[in-house]
């Protein structure tokens, strides 16, 4: 009897394991894809800011998590015409009509641009980071555990 409780907590922690180091793939991959290409391989240059949009859903929303601001944003990429993207400014950034910024941007994905700040493109990939090592490591260590015990 308590050999197929074991046997059964094994498989259980097999797929546990798996699910972690899935996560965390996957985790790891959407952060290179996104956030690690455009610190790596973007280009910088100015931007202002054109108009902070904050309907009154979001700033209801606001107050009850924090700050977080929906701001759309011009720039001009290098040898280009003017482009303008909407962004989140998490973290207690808030920014006015008419700031200047600087943005990052892929010279491929113009829309994609970020405001390039610590707190907006390297806080984010940072957590992301940690969530990704964390995941994998945890479904490692169960893994590992389990092979230790020979299942």
């Amino acid at each position: 009897m308590l050999d197929v409780v074991v046997s059964q907590n094994r498989g259980c922690a097999r797929t546990v394991a798996w699910v972690l180091l899935a996560l965390g793939t996957f985790f790891f991959a959407c952060l290179m894809w996104n956030q690690f290409r455009l610190a790596v391989l973007g280009k910088v240059t100015d931007g202002i800011v054109v108009k902070p949009t904050e309907s009154a859903e979001q700033q209801e929303r606001i107050h009850r998590r924090g700050n977080a601001h929906r701001i759309l944003v011009r720039y001009t990429p290098e040898g280009g015409e003017p482009v303008e993207f909407r962004t989140s400014s998490t973290f207690g950034t808030e920014l006015n009509w008419g700031d200047p910024v600087k943005v990052i941007y892929l010279p491929g994905d113009l829309m994609g641009a970020e405001i390039y700040t610590a707190r907006q493109l390297w806080l984010p990939m940072t957590v992301g980071l940690i969530v990704s090592l964390a995941c994998l490591g945890a479904g490692a260590l169960v893994w590992l555990i389990l092979r230790t015990e020979g299942a």
